[in-house]
């Protein structure tokens, strides 16, 4: 596959399905010698089940009675048979053959043809003796045809792990004198050195050559089109060797974060591996589920899950079950869940899978429900699982809810989280909640949403200004969220409690200018009065703030006073929001008196519109009292001169 894979600049499926291959038969589990030897001996029977029946027939002959039928067989048989090819082929494969098939072996050797020997001789190098070292060196003579000598130093090679002495006959012919001075013991010592010598050279080759495949694969992947990567990817992660496999893992994910999508035939693939025998190819393969989430991944989940007996691969397959929470599940979830030899590897997915499973609706039978709670009740507080929490505040009683409550100030930052989650739909819990959320910014949110579902007061918005928020951002969000849902008369409530200059004060007031509010106020409702003090304390505030733009907005928004003092407060504030802005005009058409002006040019004495100001006041108030009188010379005193008058809408200095 991977050699194909180089081979072709471009992925592409093929235009034409397959044609598929009929599948090899079957060889029966408990079939006899005498059977494997009936068809191995069949003309008809394909080579794979040949081989395969030659395989057994082998393992068999450690045993005497089907050695000795085999030895009878061999006495007649032909070098060029299927039977007999076929059980060279698995002499060659076999790592211990039978001493007892040596001499038979040897003797199909000695009636074969020139032709026949190079694919017969491997076969001498699975017995590892002194005697099959020197039949081959016979076979290495000059005499014979060169694939002959071939073959049999590459057996040689094979048989003692010698490959340094090359095709040369006298360093083997050396070689093998030296061999027959050595006791058995010795010889036996030397075999095994130089083979493992040989097995390290071997896999360091190996080890050198993949590292070249991969290296070049790495390159075919950047260079391959986009909508063709999934193809190459599928390729990579169904490869044999582990190096390919691997990085067929590492490039599905590098393309999932980046691209956040990869087509069927890398999700097709990954299911396939969830059958693999390797857990390590399993538990990765479940991990890349469950970044595609495919659709239809749920039941291969379920099964693979079934069947996993590892504990690496099921935490996986397990974290997985989360994308699919459905009841098939359900049992091998509990099984992981209450398992205690490997708790500390599946714990905590099969905990996450279980609260899937219970926000799903899949756990409130009792009997499932109570293997869960008996399963995270047994724990002990420093092993909880971040899902503990809720599990017990989701389907545990009043008991288990109170047992919870002290998880919200767990060490375990994700337990305290997930049970403050778990924790916001339960009023019981919010006095709880409130208290670890004052030395815990990380429970911020869940606190504003259960005030906000349970309690949207003054006294909460309250007591909500005074605990940590992770952010300044996400402290304004969270204020901003509850006063949104609350009354407007807890609105003006909470607004008379904070000081003027509070950042706050301007959060809770400033849900009154919701049209969608105002669309809805009844003037008999005790709202209304509120909307009214409050959309005007927002207007005062905003004023203060220095900013008169706004406070007009606010201004604008309010409905009609019912209350005359609160009617006398709209005239006063809009003449001096009006005043600050500048718009003179607009002010003198306002029915406002004359301390009302004097109130607004009171800070806007040393501010360059000043002079036309006072020039406006004067035009429309003829007659002042003598505190009046005293007051506009006052603010006359402190105006700069009057080329350097503010233009209109020019917002005063701060």
């Amino acid at each position: 596959m991977t050699l194909a894979t180089l081979a072709s600049p471009q992925i592409q499926p093929p235009s034409q399905p397959a044609q598929s291959t009929p599948p090899t038969p079957a060889l029966p589990p408990d079939a006899s010698p005498a059977q494997l030897l009936a068809i191995l001996n069949d003309l008809a029977t394909p080579s794979a089940t040949r081989d395969r029946a030659a395989d057994r027939l082998l393992a068999a002959a450690q045993q005497r009675e089907p050695l000795d039928l085999l030895r009878v067989h061999l006495a007649t048989a032909g070098p060029g048979s299927p039977g007999c090819t076929s059980l060279f082929r698995a002499a060659t494969r076999c790592t211990r053959p039978p001493a007892g098939l040596f001499e038979p072996f040897t003797a199909i050797l000695s009636r074969a043809s020139p032709d026949q020997l190079p694919s017969m001789l491997p076969a001498l190098a699975s017995w590892r003796t002194r005697d099959s070292l020197r039949l081959l060196i016979a076979y290495a003579d000059p005499a014979q045809p060169a694939p002959v000598r071939d073959s049999a130093f590459q057996a040689l090679a094979r048989l003692t792990g010698r490959d340094d002495l090359g095709p040369d006959l006298t360093r083997w012919t050396d070689y093998a004198d030296h061999a027959y001075s050595l006791s058995d013991i010795e010889w036996t010592s030397s075999l095994l050195s130089a083979i493992a010598a040989r097995a390290d050279t071997l896999a360091a080759r190996e080890s050198a050559a993949l590292a070249r495949v991969t290296d070049s694969l790495r390159r075919l992947y950047l260079t391959t089109a986009p909508e063709q990567r999934s193809a190459l990817l599928a390729n990579l992660l169904l490869d044999d060797a582990d190096q390919i496999r691997a990085l067929g893992f590492e490039l599905a994910s590098r393309e999932l974060s980046s691209t956040h999508r990869l087509d069927q035939p890398v999700t097709d693939a990954c299911l396939k591996l969830l059958n693999h025998p390797t857990p390590r190819v399993r538990q990765n393969a479940a991990l890349l589920l469950y970044q595609l989430s495919p659709p239809e991944a749920g039941n291969d989940i379920a099964s693979a899950l079934a069947r996993e007996t590892d504990p690496d691969a099921a935490a996986a397959l397990l974290a997985a079950c989360g994308r699919w929470p459905t009841p098939d599940i359900t049992p091998e979830v509990i099984r992981w869940l209450a398992r205690p030899d490997t708790a500390s590897i599946t714990r905590a997915p099969a905990a996450q899978a279980a609260l899937a499973l219970a926000r799903a609706g899949h756990l409130f039978d009792p009997q499932p429900r109570d293997k869960v709670l008996i399963a995270i009740r047994s724990l002990p507080p420093e092993d909880l699982p971040a899902a503990a929490g809720p599990l017990l505040v989701i389907l545990g009683n009043d008991d288990d809810r109170r047992a919870a409550a002290p998880l919200l100030r767990s060490p375990s930052a994700a337990l305290r989280i997930a049970t403050a989650d778990a924790a916001v739909v339960y009023p019981e819990l919010l006095p709880d909640l409130l208290d670890a959320a004052s030395a815990d910014p990380q429970l911020w949110d869940a606190a504003v949403r259960a005030v906000t579902m349970h309690q949207a007061t003054a006294p909460s918005f309250i007591s909500l200004t005074t605990l940590p928020a992770p952010s300044p951002d996400a402290r304004r969000e969270g204020l901003r969220f509850l006063a949104s849902v609350m009354p407007a008369l807890q609105i003006l409530d909470a607004a008379d409690r904070l000081p003027l200059d509070d950042p706050s004060r301007e959060l809770v007031l400033t849900p009154l200018l919701d049209p969608t509010r105002r669309m809805s106020l009844n003037p008999e409702a005790p709202s209304y009065e509120a909307t009214v003090r409050g959309l005007l304390m927002l207007a005062r505030t905003r004023l203060a703030d220095h900013r008169p733009d706004e406070a007009l907005l606010a201004l604008d928004a309010t409905p009609d006073p019912l209350d005359p003092a609160d009617t006398a407060s709209l005239l006063r504030l809009r003449t001096c929001t009006l005043l600050a802005l500048n718009r003179a005009e607009q002010a003198l058409a306002l029915d406002s008196t004359a301390d009302d002006w004097l109130d607004a040019l009171d800070p806007l004495a040393a501010d360059p519109s000043a002079p036309g100001l006072l020039d406006a006041f004067t035009t429309k108030f003829r007659s002042l009292t003598p505190a009046q009188q005293e007051r506009l010379d006052a603010i006359r005193a402190r105006a700069p001169a009057a080329d350097q008058e503010r233009q209109p809408d020019e917002p005063p200095p701060s």
